[in-house]
């Protein structure tokens, strides 16, 4: 909110469309927006309709986020979300927040909610500004270890729902750009090709 010029009644400011933004920034570097910060202990979901911020739910007692979580503009993962990002990202962050991000692998996930499996993808990445990550140049300079409690947190995560996620594997930071930008509805569109009439 912000204040007209000489009148003290609020004006509401809209916030722009994050679901919207350009995908790339440059060969590398991609824009994620975070939703739920490190240490929160609800889920923050954006809702690009009505382009604001919602509590989609509580975590299971006990749990809270481990890293930041957010997703990448301009794209669309199988569940019908734009695709899902954790951050390493040692620094604060709030909802909202637009980060440039180097890709450093994914963790591919199927999810099964009534009945439908569909892959629900999470992407690793870590912000061009971060110095506590510089050596993670790809998924496999994370421990073991860091790769199973990554794994763990999602599993806890959606105890209490009716979901049920499979690990597929990891996935290296070439791969795992080529899946995100696969996931681009631009690149859908052009290669399902022109549409006829």
């Amino acid at each position: 909110m912000a204040a007209e010029p000489g009148n003290r009644r609020p004006v509401l400011v809209p916030m722009a469309n994050l679901a919207g933004l350009p995908l790339k920034i440059r060969d590398g570097l991609f824009r994620v927006v975070v939703e739920t910060p490190k240490g929160a202990t609800q889920k923050i979901d954006y809702d690009d309709e009505l382009e604001c911020f919602f509590v989609k739910r509580r975590l299971p007692l006990g749990i809270a986020y481990p890293f930041h979580f957010g997703f990448f503009p301009s794209t669309r993962g199988e569940d019908g979300d734009p695709v899902d990002a954790i951050v390493l990202y040692d620094q604060p962050a709030f909802p909202g927040l637009v980060l440039a991000c180097r890709i450093v692998g994914a963790l591919r996930v199927a999810q099964t909610e009534e009945g439908k499996t569909v892959r629900n993808d999470r992407f690793i990445v870590v912000p061009k500004s971060d110095m506590e990550h510089v050596s993670v140049a790809d998924v496999q300079d994370l421990s073991a270890d860091r790769r199973a409690e990554i794994e763990a947190f999602l599993t806890q995560s959606v105890r209490l729902e009716r979901k049920a996620l499979s690990f597929l594997g990891w996935s290296d930071r070439a791969a795992a750009e080529r899946m995100l930008l696969a996931s681009s509805p631009a690149k859908k569109a052009a290669s399902r090709g022109p549409k006829n009439g």
